[in-house]
C-alpha cells in the first residue's frame, strides 16, 4: 500500500565479472521498510480484515534497464529478503602484504560468497552459518581477478594463499551470532 524509495550508491551494488548478474547489498533499517504499527487496539477491532500484507519488493518497470543494443528488460517484481543480524556470522580479516590482492570467502564446495580487493582490514558480514574457506589471491598483473598460468608464454599462475587455523585446516566454521576476530593473512 505504500512506496518507500531507497536511493542506491555505487557501494550498494556490484556487477558479476561478465556483467550478467547484479547483486544489491544495501543495508536498510527495518523500521524504514516496516514502520511500527501506531494504530490503537480499538481501531484495530473496527477495521475489516484486508488482504495479507506483502513484504518488501524491488520493482523494476519495463524500460528501467536498457542494454547496449537499446533492448529493454521486462518489468520485474522481485521480493526482497531481509537478514537478521542475530542469524548470521561475521569474519574479520587483517591482510599484511605490499602486493595487490583479492580476499575471497567461499563455501566448502568452492562457491564464492564475497570478495574484497586491496582492503587491508575489513569484515565479511551477514554470512549464513556454515563452514567457509578464506583465501587471498596475489593479483600480480592488477586486473582484479585470478589468472592461471600459460605454458606457451611461460607465465606462472597467480599465487593463492589459504588461511589455515591453528590445526592447519583450511576450513573455518561459523555459527549464528558469531564474530570471528581478525584472521591474519600475510604474504
Amino acid at each position: 500500500d505504500s512506496l518507500n524509495r531507497i536511493p542506491l550508491s555505487q557501494e550498494d551494488y556490484a556487477w558479476e565479472r561478465n556483467r550478467t548478474q547484479l547483486t544489491l547489498t544495501k543495508k536498510v533499517d527495518l523500521n524504514v521498510l516496516f514502520p511500527p504499527d501506531t494504530s490503537t487496539a480499538e481501531s484495530k477491532k473496527t477495521k475489516s480484515p484486508g488482504p495479507p500484507k506483502k513484504g518488501p519488493a524491488l520493482i523494476l518497470t519495463k524500460g528501467s534497464i536498457v542494454s547496449i543494443e537499446m533492448d529493454t528488460a521486462q518489468s520485474f517484481n522481485l521480493p526482497i529478503s531481509y537478514i537478521k543480524k542475530e542469524s548470521t556470522a561475521a569474519i574479520e580479516i587483517n591482510v599484511q602484504t605490499k602486493e595487490d590482492f583479492i580476499v575471497q570467502v567461499s563455501t566448502r564446495s568452492g562457491t564464492i560468497v564475497d570478495e574484497r580487493k586491496n582492503q587491508k582490514i575489513f569484515v565479511f558480514e551477514n554470512l549464513p552459518p556454515d563452514t567457509y574457506q578464506v583465501r587471498m589471491i596475489i593479483d600480480i598483473n592488477k586486473n582484479g581477478r585470478w589468472d592461471p598460468g600459460d605454458f606457451r608464454t611461460k607465465t606462472e599462475p597467480e599465487p593463492i594463499i589459504y588461511y589455515r587455523n591453528a590445526k592447519g585446516s583450511k576450513e573455518t566454521p561459523v555459527r549464528a551470532n558469531w564474530h570471528l576476530n581478525p584472521l591474519l593473512i600475510t604474504y
